[in-house]
């Protein structure tokens, strides 16, 4: 799946459409921030399991949009993935949500749409 340093947080949701194909899916959270990694290097990506056990990995956030805590919903009657996420990281703020098809993965660069907005906690 991912290999490498930084490439793997504590940040993980992981859902199968329980249609008895075997696939499955996804949404986990880099650490590559903590790397020093430009800022246009995943910071969440969408990993997919394919035919013969292979995965696909496809991003979705970058460093540069500070998301945290993801979460991964499928909806096979529609053939999507939803993907949501917080911003900024780690006090507060919004929760976005992206949307994708489930068989040509593919999410357009930013933050997504605003789904929750919370206030900003003070630290």
């Amino acid at each position: 799946m991912l290999q490498g340093a930084f490439e793997s947080d504590d940040h993980l949701s992981l859902k199968s459409p329980h249609d008895g194909s075997g696939r499955l899916y996804a949404l986990v959270k880099t650490s590559l921030n903590d790397s020093h990694a430009p800022s246009g290097d995943p910071q969440m990506l969408f990993l997919a399991l394919g035919d013969g056990g292979t995965w696909s990995s496809y991003p979705v956030w970058t460093i540069a949009d500070h998301v945290t805590r993801p979460l991964l919903l499928l909806v096979p009657s529609r053939n999507e993935a939803l993907v949501f996420a917080s911003s900024p990281c780690c006090a507060g703020g919004v929760v976005y949500e992206k949307t994708t098809s489930l068989t040509a993965p593919a999410f357009a660069p930013g933050l997504g749409t605003p789904f929750v907005h919370t206030p900003r906690i003070s630290t």
